[in-house]
């Protein structure tokens, strides 16, 4: 996590409307703890042979799903437990979807997703998460809100090896040229899209940004 970006937004937009400024605490605030815990946790994922890094990008597939990361499920669980607390104690969540994220059993939520996607196939992990919460009697919007808590916290346990599976992309001649719609390391849709001048496509195209892994 870059938190000098959102230091710098901060200290430039402070005299901003008191509710904007709230929201950038917050947004600070989870960024944190997510910054904090990247950090902390090891990166033992080793990338694929550039060869099998041929053949899945020509078959289109992502590289965790073939290499797919360790997940520990215990630093999950607590990330995602620090996070709820987090995200429920700033006062700008619904009360009952505040109350359900804090009250949840985190290592029982996951653990019932099935921890075997989360490192290969995260989106998967996350629609089996909220699909399992609501179909357990969670209202649908507190379901979808703890699957964003644990996206949340997966990011801390994928963005090292998503580093590491560019760097293997660049090293394999895979990386220029290669566009794919999806993210080339976890396979989930992009959060963002920059076109400009400034992009790694020189202006000539847009830059998509995975926020699940970075």
């Amino acid at each position: 996590m870059n938190l000098r970006l959102i230091d710098a937004a901060m200290d430039s937009y402070k005299e901003l409307p008191q509710d904007d400024v709230n929201r950038l605490v917050f947004f600070r605030s989870v960024w944190g703890l997510q910054a904090a815990s990247a950090q902390d946790c090891p990166c033992s994922w080793e990338a694929p042979s550039p060869e099998a890094l041929t053949v899945a990008c020509s078959a289109g597939q992502h590289i965790f799903a073939n290499a797919p990361v360790a997940i520990d499920a215990a630093v999950l669980a607590r990330d995602a437990a620090d996070i709820a607390a987090c995200i429920a104690g700033k006062g700008l969540l619904d009360p009952a979807i505040a109350a359900v994220l804090k009250e949840l059993s985190w290592a029982d939520v996951l653990a019932a997703a099935g921890l075997e996607l989360a490192g290969s196939e995260p989106s998967a992990f996350l629609d089996e998460l909220a699909g399992g919460l609501a179909d357990a009697g969670t209202p649908v919007p507190a379901a979808v809100a703890a699957a964003q808590v644990a996206s949340l916290a997966l990011r801390c346990q994928l963005e090292k090896p998503a580093q590491a599976a560019v760097r293997a992309l660049k090293d394999a001649k895979l990386y220029d040229g290669h566009h794919p719609l999806l993210c080339p390391c976890c396979g989930s849709e992009p959060s963002l899209s920059h076109v400009g001048g400034q992009t790694s496509s020189q202006g000539r195209g847009r830059l998509l940004v995975c926020a699940q892994c970075g």
